[in-house]
């Protein structure tokens, strides 16, 4: 009890001083007994009453001493009472810090009343005499709330990064799902030591970005409206799930992990709208993703059927403009129609025609009338905007050509490395008469002319 005859300055404001306190509860009449020693008297956080003080000098007998083990009352019990004990409810923050701080939700009304200040949780319990200051199941002292050891927690772990330590908030790990929601302390003791840890990844749910370690974090795999949305409808919701469409590919491997930022990570390989952690049929051929499992080991994504190197999962031409035999959404350059893999001098959509392999340079196109090349045997060169110019798409397949126009004379009249379908019947500048002229391509520059033809040209 205070010690009226040796009065302390428990608070270090430098004024020494005998505390009263009531919580909730209306003062009557009080006789405070003062000695010789001069006392400080403070009443606070009252909101209305009348305080009379008279000072009475008597000669009573005093009232019998009260057992101090009956009033004195040491919240930690840790064996100081909280009346000289700097850290009342023992969860690292100093009593006095946690008297004074803002709370940042005071405004907040939470079953019809305001909270208070010193009161995070509305427990009607203040936070220096509450363990578990935002009653999230995890006591205070167990979430890093004062890492230096200062005994203020202004350096508080926030895992999240919102402003809010652990300490003081909700939801830890800002994922969307209350963290005394999240498997913590399984056997109710205050400690999380036996948090639910999803993934084995050894950090637990409630501070674990990515609880079922798929490569998605746990707040976009909720769903909109945050109702814990479960794709496969296997009764584990997609934040818990490695596989949330159920397709038989884990997530992780349905996702972009070398990408950064969301939603660019969100492979959707058939491009439905439905990236293909979510898509039972990935590559939109018609067929769940999960029975193209050929080989039944329970794993669709190492089947490769026609043996192109590309799994029959992720199979299907319709997703293939460049018909190189990879899928859009994992080929380098997917809409280019004249790559050439494998560096044969035949690009790979040719290479399909003729019934070669793309990928392999000993396998290739006999010839190049084999892949079916069709030259252009018209242009009108007349300023109407049509068919101005000799133009064919096969120049643009074999960029490193080499084109040679001749006339009926058998002159030279255009030649050019790296035709761009930009010749529109001139010579030195001059228009050429109409009529038939010959030509000559070396499609790989190798010396030998691969293609001839002749090309009429109107006027």
């Amino acid at each position: 009890p205070p010690d009226l005859n040796n009065p302390q300055d428990h608070n270090k404001d430098g004024i020494y001083e005998v505390v009263l306190g009531y919580v909730n509860t209306e003062i009557g009449d009080t006789f405070v007994p003062i000695p010789d020693t001069p006392v400080n008297l403070v009443i606070s956080d009252t909101t209305s009453g009348v305080l009379d003080i008279a000072i009475l000098k008597t000669t009573q007998t005093p009232i019998e001493d009260v057992d101090p083990e009956r009033i004195q009352s040491d919240t930690d019990a840790d064996g100081v009472v909280n009346s000289i004990d700097e850290d009342d409810d023992g969860d690292g923050i100093d009593s006095q810090y946690e008297a004074n701080k803002v709370n940042p939700f005071a405004s907040r009304v939470g079953n019809g009343r305001r909270l208070r200040s010193d009161d995070f949780d509305g427990d009607d319990i203040v936070d220096s005499l509450d363990p578990d200051d935002e009653n999230d199941g995890i006591l205070t002292k167990y979430e890093n709330p004062d890492p230096n050891g200062d005994r203020n927690a202004e350096d508080a772990q926030d895992t999240d990064g919102d402003g809010y330590p652990d300490y003081i908030d909700n939801d830890d790990d800002g994922d969307g799902i209350l963290t005394i929601l999240e498997g913590t302390d399984q056997n109710f003791d205050g400690n999380p030591s036996d948090s639910r840890d999803s993934d084995l990844d050894g950090i637990y749910d409630y501070i674990d970005f990515d609880d079922d370690n798929d490569g998605i974090p746990t707040s976009l795999e909720l769903g909109d409206q945050r109702e814990y949305r479960d794709s496969d409808f296997d009764g584990t919701p997609d934040y818990l799930d490695t596989d949330d469409d159920g397709d038989g590919i884990l997530t992780r491997l349905e996702i972009d992990l070398e990408t950064e930022d969301f939603p660019s990570r969100m492979i959707d390989l058939d491009k439905d709208g439905i990236p293909n952690y979510l898509d039972q049929d990935d590559d939109g051929d018609g067929k769940q993703t999960i029975d193209e499992d050929t080989n039944f080991n329970g794993n669709p994504a190492d089947d490769d059927l026609d043996g192109d190197g590309l799994f029959d999962a992720y199979d299907s031409l319709t997703n293939d403009c460049d018909k190189d035999g990879v899928v859009d959404e994992l080929d380098a350059d997917n809409c280019n129609p004249y790559n050439d893999t494998d560096g044969d001098g035949f690009v790979n959509i040719d290479e399909n025609s003729c019934g070669a392999d793309p990928y392999n340079s000993l396998s290739k196109c006999s010839d190049y009338a084999s892949i079916g090349l069709k030259i252009t045997d018209f242009f009108s060169p007349n300023g109407d905007g049509i068919n101005d110019q000799w133009e064919d798409d096969s120049f643009l397949r074999y960029p490193d050509n080499e084109v040679w126009i001749y006339n009926r004379s058998g002159q030279l009249v255009f030649n050019q490395v790296n035709y761009q379908n930009n010749w529109s019947g001139q010579f030195n500048n001059e228009d050429l008469p109409e009529g038939s002229y010959y030509y000559l391509i070396d499609f790989n520059r190798n010396g030998n002319p691969d293609y001839q033809g002749i090309v009429y040209l109107a006027r």
